[in-house]
């Protein structure tokens, strides 16, 4: 993991921005710095995913009478056949209404 790789343990997704014997600082989709502790990120699984790709993600939101995982795989689908390579399917929000989704991967650069 390199400063400028975009990480995924757990709930906490992101790009590395700093890297200490002791913690990692993340910057969120959101924009907002994170620090975690090095040994909660050695303690749980991690995907990192090169720097030199961009990442594209949309919004999503959709009825609660659509069943969750077969929004998963439709949007994951769509991301595939988008060539979005690392897709990832995150649930924002739970609205009165809907479910907000949020849908991405990665492009890599030729």
């Amino acid at each position: 993991m390199l400063c400028g790789d975009y990480i995924r343990s757990g709930d906490i997704f992101g790009r590395v921005t700093d890297k200490t014997i002791l913690y990692t600082r993340i910057q969120s989709e959101d924009r907002d710095l994170i620090t975690v502790p090095n040994l909660k990120l050695m303690s749980n699984p991690l995907i990192t995913i090169r720097s030199s790709g961009t990442i594209i993600s949309t919004n999503v939101s959709l009825a609660y009478d659509i069943c969750r995982q077969d929004i998963e795989t439709a949007l994951l689908k769509a991301a595939d056949e988008a060539g979005l390579e690392d897709s990832f399917v995150h649930v924002l929000e739970l609205g009165d209404f809907s479910v907000t989704y949020k849908v991405g991967g990665s492009v890599e650069r030729d």
